[in-house]
């Protein structure tokens, strides 16, 4: 845990290890899912701060938050991958990820219920991709490994945030919340009839 509050303290991430050294996680858990975010594209670990809510926008966004006078989108992990979404916690925090290719990528915040600490995974570790049985869509699960005798996920965080696809499901779901409060404005608004 004090490994994974520690990066906290600076606004990047350790350096990616050298090819044949492994490869760094954030081990963190989220929906009830022990996973892993590669390190490489962690800015940060915040502690949960007030969240300003985002109207007409899907469960997966939780708000938005204020990093040092900077909005950050929050999303909810487990929403994300399709599990369970848990209440607030003591432990929650937000690990900022970046959400493009390069590391100056727009910045997004993903809400975990919790972060354990970060994980240096050599290839003997590392174990296939589930073909089946696993509660998250194979596209976003780039490896599988054992921690502390569970199973632990390391996510390809490239798929999860895919902002064309978080995009459109933002759209559609205000779209939605748009027809309804239509519809029941057109309802409760009724003209009288002229005499």
């Amino acid at each position: 845990m004090n490994a994974a509050w520690a990066m906290a303290e600076t606004t990047e991430a350790a350096a990616v290890p050298a090819q044949g050294s492994g490869s760094e996680w954030l081990c963190c858990q989220a929906g009830g899912q022990t996973l892993g975010v590669p390190v490489s594209a962690v800015r940060e670990v915040v502690r949960c701060a007030d969240l300003s809510p985002m109207p007409l926008t899907p469960p997966v966004v939780r708000g938005v938050m204020n990093l040092r006078g900077n909005p950050l989108l929050v999303l909810d992990l487990a929403a994300l991958l399709g599990l369970a979404e848990r209440p607030p916690k003591r432990h929650s925090a937000v690990v900022v990820v970046h959400a493009g290719q390069a590391r100056s990528g727009t910045a997004v915040g993903l809400w975990v219920d919790r972060v354990h600490e970060i994980l240096n995974v050599d290839a003997a570790q590392v174990g296939a991709s589930p073909l089946f049985g696993a509660a998250i869509d194979r596209r976003f699960i780039k490896l599988v490994m054992n921690w502390r005798r569970q199973t632990l996920l390391g996510l390809a965080i490239e798929a999860v945030l895919t902002l064309d696809e978080r995009a459109e499901q933002i759209a559609a779901h205000a779209s939605a919340r748009c027809e309804q409060h239509q519809v029941a404005t057109s309802r409760a608004v009724r003209v009288p009839a002229s005499v």
